[in-house]
Formats: structure tokens, C-alpha cells, sequence
């Protein structure tokens, strides 16, 4: 077991050599974070849409929230995340008080107390406090304090509280926020007191397992929700209606791009309407084609980048193409894609499978659908690359606190049963990574059961994780976007990419091996 003081001294370094890394996870590309339009009726967070590359939304299937847009991600964390980072390095570390704007809730009554911190987002509130309330009345013993925190609080604040030994006893985070670290450090291991590797798998998509880089193989996160960017294409349903056009029979990309083709729409020289963007998915559309065609971007045993290929000169000229030679969509239609789609300026997006059920209820009488992003033409493999996901953690303090662990166990257990999560499908369209969830019948009774479930069941089997140590992509998206712009050559921005890459995961390795 690796002792306090040296996971304080591992934390330390990740606090002041990463903290704008980590930071940068959630942190929105120009031009593409949702506005707080984006707020769903059930809770003031939805889980995607920071991305995993730096995303370009502010809002995440895994990151980010749509109450907090691009602009207040970027803008606002970084203050508080210099705050919580310098206290980790301080003699003595503890985390400043976030506000929150939903309530704290006690659950339970009893000598044996549990605290857990989750995400200002409604329908994850209520899921940690269902499982919380499920296992303090079965033991009669357990009193469970949930305190919802808000997306870029909750990100600042976990690392340094990790190190200062005051975080909560089970947490929800996003894999984004831990690839520069080594979360063997971090966290508990799971596997033995969840039923071992071969049950998770069982109970949940094993891809999904893969995200991060675990030492030993073992299981330190549990993955519960993603908004999979990049590996769905929402679809505006009557723009599709209005040109008899069945997205439910596409087989490849390129047939979204001819559907695009006949859904744009354009007046005076300009276009009015995108038949399909793909501006917030570029990075991750960009290495999903590149693996698709055969190549691949990043070495994990070297650790060295490199978008130069043929492959990659290939997939970067095929989004290109979309501004310029498909012209299905254009860079002066909108100022934030999330917002032009719900505005009806946008046919197809790939933000995410999320976005339809926040969409939907920010605009009265937009019609969503959501599908698997489908391989390209040609593809020599079938793999999508969905960007990063919530997950649950439970602190590594617990191994030395036997009355804390087996119910804090028990609610982790409870937040992967369909009882816990089919409730969440009323509201949130993306996937849940509970393979019994999809197996129950009650799933297609929900409002978004079905979206979930196809995309849930179309994207897994076929996800890939690099598992790179970059937590900040966003300066690596920027270079892609200015070659998008015509701002620079493909072939510069592509090695600016990998010079920019490269200097952060060495620099990230020479931490971890510290």
C-alpha cells in the first residue's frame, strides 16, 4: 500500500505542474461551448460536453456541464483551480468550500458516516442519493451526507483534496481529469470488492475499463455515464423529414455527408443551414479516422505522438473537405454549435448523444435522434474513439476504515443496477455503461431508454481508448481548427500538434515516475 506521504508528494507535483492541464479538460474550444440555454429541466449540469481532447463544448458526457458554458469553464475555473492546487502544496492542505447550488442532503441516520460529492446535475444527484438511501436503511447504521458540487468546483477541488486526505468517501469525476496521474495513487482499488475484473466486465461495457492507464490492471473508477462525442451523430428529425431522408438505414459516414449535402441550405453566397458539422468533434473524428484507415496517432509504449502520416494527412483532409469542397457547413453560421443546432441552424452534429435530451428541452418543438456514428467507407477497422466519461471513485482511505468500506461498496453496487439508473433515461439522453440496464425491457418505456440504448450498444463494442497521458488537448485542437480555417497548411498544423503533444506527455511521464 502506498504510504500517505508519498502519495501526498505524487499529488503535489500534479497539483503545480498540471493543474492548468487538468483544468483544460473541461475548458471549451472557441466558438463551441453551449451557452445556459443548455440547462435541462431535471438538474443544472449535463454530463458531456467538455471533451476529452479539450473539448469543444462546455457541457459533457463525461465532462462538463451545460450550465456552465465554455466561457465560464475557462474562464472561471482557472481561479479557483489555482486556489485548490496551491493549498495541496501548503503545509497544511485543505481544499476551500465550493458553493453549491443545490442543496446538501443527509440520508440516513446512524454512527457510521459516509459522505459523497457529486456533480451539481440533477438526475446524478438524485441517482447518489437513491443508492445512499437503498444500503442506510438496509443497515439501520449509516448516515450518508450528499453534497452536489458544481462542474468546475468539483474539478479543481478532488486532486488536492486527495492529497490532503480530506476528500469525500465516494466521489463522481470524469477520466479526463486523471489521465496525467497515476490513479493507483488515487483512489481504491475496486476489483476485489466488486467481484473481481471478470464481473465488472460482466455488469459493465469492458471498453469502457480501458480508458485510463491502470497499473496491475486493476479497477480504480466505474464508469456510469458518457455523451460519447464523436461516436454519435444527433440528427435534427424534421430537417430530415423535409427531405424523405431515412438516417436509420445509414451504413457509412459518407452517407451523412451526402444527406448533408441535400439538408444545407443556401441563400445570397451563404449558407443558412449546416446540413452536418462536425466542428466540436474534429480531434476526436480526426483519430477516430485515422485508426479506421489503419494508422494510428500515439504510441503507448514510447509515448510519442504523431498525427504526420499518411493516415493522418488523409483523415484531416476529409474534414477539410467538409467546409470546403462538401460545403455542408461554414464557419460563419454560428458562433456556438451547440446553439446553432438548437436553433435549427444545424442538421447533424456530433457533439454528442447528450445533446438530444438538453436540446429538446431548452427548444419547444426541436425533434431529436440520436445513432452510432457509422465507420467510413472503406474502413480497415470498425473503432470510434467517444472521448472520455463520468465515473465513480471511492477514496483510497477506506482501505484502513473496514466500518466505512463495505457500505460505501454497497452504494457503488447500487448506482449500476437498472433500479438506480433507468429513472436517469427520462432525462438524459446519453449512454449509461450498465450492460444490465440495457437488458432490462423497462429501458424502451423511458423517453430516451431507446436513444440510450442504441447508442450505448452501437458504440462500446466497438471503443478505443489511446490511454495517452495529455489532460490539455485544447492547444493540439487549436492547431487542427486553424488548418480547418485555412488559417495554416494541414501539414503544419499537424506537426504543431505534435510538437505541442509530445512536450506535455513527457512531461507527464517524467511526473508519473516520480
Amino acid at each position: 500500500m502506498v504510504s500517505k506521504l508519498s502519495r501526498r508528494r505524487f499529488l503535489k507535483a500534479v497539483a503545480t505542474t498540471s493543474a492548468t492541464g487538468l483544468l483544460a479538460a473541461c475548458g471549451g474550444a472557441p466558438a463551441a461551448g453551449p451557452s445556459t440555454a443548455a440547462t435541462s429541466a431535471g438538474g443544472t449540469a449535463q454530463p458531456e460536453a467538455t471533451s476529452a481532447t479539450g473539448g469543444a463544448a462546455a457541457t459533457s458526457a463525461t465532462g462538463g456541464t451545460a450550465a456552465t458554458s465554455a466561457v465560464g469553464a475557462a474562464g472561471a475555473t482557472p481561479a479557483s483551480a489555482a486556489v485548490t492546487a496551491e493549498a495541496a502544496v501548503g503545509p497544511t492542505p485543505t481544499p476551500a468550500p465550493t458553493p453549491t447550488t443545490s442543496a446538501t442532503r443527509v440520508v440516513g441516520k446512524g454512527d457510521v458516516t459516509i459522505t459523497m460529492w457529486v456533480q451539481d446535475f440533477g438526475p446524478a444527484i438524485t441517482m447518489f442519493e437513491q443508492a445512499a438511501k437503498t444500503v442506510s436503511q438496509k443497515s439501520g447504521k449509516v448516515s450518508v451526507t450528499v453534497q452536489p458540487v458544481p462542474y468546475p468546483d468539483l474539478m479543481a477541488k478532488i486532486l488536492p483534496s486527495v492529497a490532503a486526505g480530506t476528500d469525500a468517501d465516494i466521489m463522481m469525476g470524469y477520466t479526463d481529469w486523471y489521465v496525467a496521474t497515476d490513479v493507483s495513487k488515487l483512489f481504491l482499488p475496486l476489483d476485489e470488492y466488486m467481484g473481481g475484473r471478470s464481473e465488472l466486465e460482466r455488469i459493465i461495457f469492458p471498453s469502457a475499463l480501458t480508458t485510463l492507464d491502470t497499473p496491475q490492471n486493476k479497477t480504480f473508477y466505474i464508469p456510469w455515464a458518457a455523451g460519447v462525442r464523436a461516436a454519435a451523430a444527433t440528427v435534427n428529425v424534421n430537417h430530415y423529414k423535409e427531405k424523405n431522408l431515412d438516417y436509420a438505414k445509414f451504413t457509412t459516414f459518407e452517407d451523412y455527408v451526402a444527406a448533408g449535402k441535400q439538408l444545407t441550405i443556401e441563400k445570397g453566397g451563404k449558407i443558412t443551414r449546416a446540413g452536418l458539422s462536425p466542428y466540436s468533434a474534429s480531434l476526436s473524428l480526426l483519430k477516430t479516422w485515422i485508426w479506421q484507415m489503419g494508422g494510428n496517432f500515439y504510441d503507448k509504449q514510447s509515448g510519442k505522438w504523431n498525427f504526420a502520416t499518411q493516415e493522418g494527412e488523409a483523415a484531416a483532409q476529409k474534414l477539410y473537405d467538409l467546409w470546403w469542397k462538401d460545403k455542408v457547413t461554414s464557419f460563419e453560421l454560428f458562433s456556438v454549435e451547440y446553439e446553432g443546432f438548437t436553433q435549427g441552424l444545424i442538421s447533424t452534429e456530433f457533439d454528442g448523444a447528450w445533446t438530444a435530451g438538453v436540446q429538446e428541452a431548452g427548444q419547444p418543438g426541436l425533434k431529436c435522434d440520436v445513432m452510432p456514428t457509422p465507420k467510413l467507407t472503406g474502413a480497415k477497422q470498425d473503432v470510434v474513439y467517444p472521448e472520455h466519461m463520468g465515473v465513480i471513485t471511492v477514496s483510497k482511505r477506506l482501505a484502513n476504515d473496514a466500518r466505512k468500506l463495505q457500505p460505501s461498496i454497497e452504494i457503488v453496487k447500487e448506482m449500476l443496477k437498472p433500479e438506480g439508473l433507468l429513472f436517469l433515461s427520462e432525462s438524459y439522453s446519453g449512454s449509461l455503461m450498465s450492460k444490465q440496464l440495457y437488458d432490462d425491457p423497462r429501458i424502451m418505456k423511458t423517453k430516451y431508454g431507446p436513444i440510450s440504448k442504441r447508442v450505448a450498444e452501437g458504440t462500446w463494442p466497438r471503443a478505443r481508448y489511446p490511454q495517452d497521458h495529455v489532460a490539455n488537448q485544447t492547444p493540439a485542437q487549436d492547431e487542427l481548427y486553424r488548418a480547418l480555417r485555412k488559417e495554416i497548411p494541414i501539414k503544419d498544423a499537424l506537426a504543431n500538434m505534435n510538437t505541442y503533444l509530445n512536450e506535455q506527455e513527457s512531461q507527464a511521464r517524467e511526473r508519473l515516475k516520480g
